[in-house]
């Protein structure tokens, strides 16, 4: 039976994906917008879904599923509830802060025709 990690939306983060428009699948969403929540053994996504409504004595503590979580399991794509089940999801990665030297014309980088300018042997 899988396994299912939960990862609930920050409650911050719910009113703007409720009242979002429908995007195009998969979903891209940041992990930064989820707080890791149990894991649950379950045969589906709708089994979690119901174990966590039950409030069974296992899952007491943790919250209802609402539209914007995610469950993830081992060797599939993760998925996000949504109004009318659950659809295919990803986590987006962040945006890196580095960026690739710019190209200048006769195919050499901004860096290296600066050293070269530095140096006093550009080209011509």
């Amino acid at each position: 039976m899988p396994s299912y990690k939960v990862f609930y939306l920050k409650e911050r983060q719910i009113p703007a994906y409720r009242q979002g428009t429908p995007r195009p699948q998969p979903y891209h969403l940041k992990p930064s917008d989820y707080e890791e929540g149990p894991t649950i053994e379950a045969p589906s996504p709708y089994a979690v879904w119901k174990l966590l409504e039950d409030r069974t004595e296992e899952y007491a503590g943790s919250r209802n599923l609402v539209v914007g979580d995610v469950l993830q399991t081992e060797g599939s794509p993760i998925v996000v509830m949504n109004f009318w089940g659950f659809d295919e999801a990803t986590w987006q990665e962040p945006k890196s802060d580095i960026t690739a030297p710019a190209e200048v014309p006769g195919g050499e980088s901004a860096d290296r025709n600066a050293e070269k300018v530095e140096s006093g042997s550009s080209k011509s």
